[in-house]
């Protein structure tokens, strides 16, 4: 009964450019997408023998349908540019799209299969699923945007400013709640080539995330949200960074390196809802419940990056990078839900909801990686292949923001082989090559009987892509 998750993806681009003067062109770009999901899941530990005793419906298996629904965008975006291979060079433009997300979410209790039973898989409309939160979130947005680029210092440095200013309107249950969301998000960048190889570079830039809404409160199972949970804020953030490129031994080595810095604030993570109090003992703190958006709070991260790509021979290239995050809670942040649970004890969670100083959930310190590709032509013909090989690593992270779950460290190996030609490419492709067993997420769920809740990756994968240009 069981069904994993279908997904079906229509993607159309299509644009043009003109060459108004030598310096001066003009393009536009039209984007399209459509796309449907479902899937229908056993999130019942014991397929066997079902739920426990304490819980509601014992003996049966929960499925849960998350995620289903469907969504269909367009957008457009005008951009003018100009470049006279002199001193400055810059454009400016304009950005709109419009569209609909419809999000569904049900659940329902059946009884385990017993050896003879017919069996069928579960689809959304299927008898025994309740719908039990249904969001159609309506999105526009329009936007200006512009980049300009200085050359001085005989071309040999650079300062670069961008911007865009964003009008960001979603409406949520066909009006039943509608905001606008209006931000500016500038980057500057000041980059020195010290010498022919190698390039210096700062930069300072502003990210916004914007806020929305959680489900219509008189689709939550009949009842409203818990004051505070029907909307949350945009996520903003401005990063600072530092860095240096070098190429050695005539470009066949690359080498970068960067320090980073991230001031974070009203950080939006998901979340699992306060039970409204008239369903407090319908809803089991185990039970399967549409999740929502909150603000946790502000942060900080500081980090490190390093790479290197070199060109052993012709055909071989390898490459290696490490990374280090140290990301934190600010002194002073609170976690609401904690403070809305009210159980805390001051040993597994603070009483005062008071996380400063703690990691974030779901960010791992370290992270490494090493790869190489092997390239060539077929005896001079115009059919080439690659051979890829990738290892990566990262270390544990916090399942919460208590830090009071820790999601273990993995270490995964992919591949790939191809045949290429000018107009089309085919792909041989291995993920989890030897069949890691690891949890990539999991959520921590504080109720009065909090539960953990780790989501175990996909084992190991292969596929076939083919690859065309027309």
């Amino acid at each position: 009964r069981h069904q994993g998750l279908n997904l079906q993806t229509e993607i159309i681009r299509a644009g043009f450019e003109w060459d108004v003067t030598d310096a001066v062109s003009l393009s536009y770009l039209f984007g399209h997408v459509e796309s449907e999901v479902y899937t229908q899941t056993n999130s019942t530990n014991d397929a066997i023998n079902g739920r426990l005793p304490f819980q509601s419906f014992p003996g049966f298996l929960v499925f849960v349908g998350t995620p289903i629904g469907e969504l269909n965008y367009n957008s457009h975006e005008v951009r003018l540019a100009y470049d006279n291979d002199g001193a400055f060079r810059g454009e400016i433009g304009g950005f709109h799209s419009n569209g609909i997300d419809k999000d569904f979410f049900n659940f329902g209790f059946f009884a385990p299969v017993l050896p003879g039973d017919d069996v069928m898989p579960l689809f959304p409309s299927s008898p025994g699923l309740f719908l039990i939160s249904e969001t159609v979130t309506e999105t526009d947005v329009w936007a200006v945007f512009f980049a300009a680029t200085y050359e001085f210092w005989s071309d040999r440095a650079r300062l670069n400013f961008e911007g865009r200013y964003t009008s960001e309107e979603k409406d949520i249950g066909r009006g039943a709640q509608n905001d606008t969301f209006k931000y500016f998000t500038p980057r500057i960048t000041a980059e020195w080539d010290i010498t022919d190889s190698t390039l210096l570079y700062v930069s300072a830039a502003r990210g916004v995330k914007a806020g929305g809404f959680n489900s219509p409160p008189s689709l939550f199972m009949g009842e409203p949200l818990v004051a505070g949970e029907e909307k949350y804020d945009p996520d903003k953030n401005w990063t600072y960074e530092a860095g240096v490129k070098s190429s050695l031994w005539d470009n066949r080595i690359q080498l970068t390196g960067a320090v980073f810095y991230i001031d974070w604030n009203e950080l939006q993570i998901n979340s699992r809802p306060t039970t409204p109090p008239a369903l407090v003992g319908i809803i089991m703190p185990g039970d399967p419940v549409p999740g929502i958006t909150s603000n946790l709070g502000d942060a900080r991260v500081f980090g490190v990056e390093l790479e290197g790509v070199a060109s052993v021979t012709e055909q071989l290239t390898v490459n290696a990078g490490f990374s280090y995050a140290n990301a934190e809670y600010e002194d002073g942040t609170i976690s609401q839900r904690l403070l809305r649970l009210g159980g805390c004890d001051d040993i597994v969670c603070p009483i005062d909801g008071d996380i400063g100083g703690k990691e974030l959930a779901r960010t791992s310190p370290l992270q490494a990686n090493v790869g190489a590709i092997w390239e060539d032509q077929f005896f001079n013909t115009d059919l080439g292949y690659y051979v890829r090989g990738d290892l990566t690593w990262q270390s544990r992270q916090w399942g919460s923001e208590v830090n009071s779950a820790k999601i273990p460290s993995r270490t995964l190996v992919n591949g790939i082989a191809a045949l290429t030609h000018d107009n089309w490419e085919v792909q041989l492709w291995a993920k989890n090559i030897f069949n890691e067993k690891y949890v990539n997420n999991a959520f921590v769920v504080f109720t009065s009987a909090s539960s953990y809740a780790p989501a175990i990756a996909p084992k190991r994968t292969f596929g076939v892509t083919f690859k065309a240009k027309f």
